[in-house]
């Protein structure tokens, strides 16, 4: 069945849109993808309210990355952003985090892990490309503290894959018992430590607990 709302590519190659449109399709079947080569094309393609969704790379003509991002959130609010980038240092990823994109994926990442991101951001989650996550909790060496508050910033589906971890599955078990792929659920893990700043799983669950977390 096929979804009302589109999801715009924007990219300046176009061997890259394509690949990305394949990508597209497979995770998220029934909507429409546009396309756009430049900065200023993009802007003007999100003027269509049934652009629900933009996959963006940062350099394009016509704007500076960040530059490109604040003018998309200032346009579009509404709109999730996601970009793909062949520029992954964890400071651009940190940054564009910042703006308000939803998640980050480098272009060397393979197939399945893009569908796999764009198919989570999609559904509400937030992408953290592995490196990245780990350069920035390596750079912390006593996080503070979070208010209760931040356990909110989980999505509904995180929630159930931080129970399993609470319980020791390994990310094979949550994936069976969830239906999902391993390469899914090491992308809820991965949001899920950005968000509660755990350096691994088992960090993750102690603060989660600090927080007032029930596993039940």
């Amino acid at each position: 069945m096929s979804d009302p709302r589109s999801i715009l590519l924007a990219d300046d190659h176009p061997l890259v849109r394509d690949g990305l449109a394949r990508l597209m399709n497979a995770a998220v079947p029934g909507v429409a993808c546009i396309e756009a080569g430049s900065w200023p094309e993009c802007l003007d393609k999100l003027a269509d309210p049934l652009v629900a969704m933009a996959l963006v790379d940062l350099n394009m003509p016509g704007l500076g990355g960040l530059q490109g991002i604040q003018k998309v959130r200032s346009l579009r609010p509404d709109v999730v952003l996601l970009v793909v980038s062949g520029e992954y240092q964890g400071q651009a990823v940190r940054e564009t985090l910042a703006l308000g994109a939803r998640g980050f994926i480098p272009k060397a990442e393979p197939p399945a892990v893009i569908r796999h991101a764009i198919a989570l951001v999609w559904a509400g989650g937030t992408y953290i490309p592995s490196a990245a996550l780990q350069a920035h909790t390596a750079e912390i060496q006593a996080p503070p503290e979070l208010p209760a508050g931040e356990l909110g910033l989980l999505t509904p589906r995180q929630v159930v894959v931080l129970r399993c971890m609470a319980r020791g599955l390994p990310n094979k078990l949550i994936a069976h018992e969830l239906d999902v792929s391993e390469g899914t659920v090491k992308i809820h893990i991965a949001a899920i430590m950005r968000v509660l700043r755990a350096r691994n799983r088992t960090d993750a669950v102690v603060r989660a607990k600090h927080l007032g977390f029930d596993r039940d």
